[in-house]
């Protein structure tokens, strides 16, 4: 991975993407972000916001979800295509530190469609900045009605530069998850900037910076109705 001066253009970013098909992801534990407990040896953020209630609350996160709300767009950071989502489906994000511009691929490796859940996972393919995997999820309480829009994320700093300064790193993704949490409520017209409340404590600066994860051989989980891992 290297910078560059220029947001780099979708068909730039498409052929780095073919030519990382096949390609393993970069850490061991995929559909990790499904589990009841995320993995030891990895910074953990989970954030989650209130949608709203009832069944068009529901229908509307559901769709905002499909159609990339979740993901900023903004002037420092983006996807630089928004493909329809779907277990294997690779993207690249695209982002600025420092007046340069760097890529990070990705590939959805499960998705989830379940009565009272939806949504889908990324993990980190090489070049990336970082070694993990991010979890964008709506879920419904089937009690109350009530639609909450989740993160989850588990990640190691990959980059040197990213190890180096791990509080940056830290920064950024706490500034990408807000904006996320903003964005689907405003999608699903929730009121317009919510704060979303943490469920598990901050890591502690630095954490990203000593961690490493192997990256072995590939799978690709699939999730559909069954449930999730332990």
């Amino acid at each position: 991975m290297r910078p560059y001066l220029h947001r780099p253009s979708p068909a730039f970013c498409r052929k780095a993407l073919k030519d990382l098909e096949g390609l393993p992801l970069t850490y061991w534990e995929r559909g990790a972000t499904d589990w009841k407990r995320l993995p030891q040896g990895y910074a953990h953020a989970v954030d989650r916001v209130s949608l709203g209630c009832g069944d068009e609350v529901w229908a509307s996160a559901k769709t905002a979800l499909t159609h990339w709300a979740c993901y900023p767009q903004e002037d420092w950071i983006g996807l630089s295509d928004y493909p329809p989502i779907s277990t294997g489906q690779q993207v690249m994000v695209v982002f600025r530190v420092a007046g340069l511009w760097w890529t990070s691929p990705c590939r959805i490796i499960y998705v989830i469609d379940e009565p009272e859940r939806f949504g889908f996972a990324y993990g980190t393919l090489p070049g990336h900045v970082e070694s993990g995997e991010e979890l964008f999820l709506v879920e419904r309480e089937p009690a109350t009605g009530e639609v909450h829009y989740e993160i989850r994320m588990m990640a190691n700093a990959a980059h040197p530069l990213a190890r180096l300064v791990p509080t940056i790193v830290s920064a950024m993704q706490r500034r990408f998850r807000k904006t996320s949490m903003r964005q689907m409520s405003e999608a699903v017209g929730a009121r317009p900037d919510p704060t979303p409340y943490p469920t598990t404590p901050p890591e502690p600066p630095g954490a990203l910076a000593g961690r490493r994860s192997p990256g072995p051989p590939d799978t690709i989980l699939t999730r559909s109705s069954a449930g999730s891992e332990s």
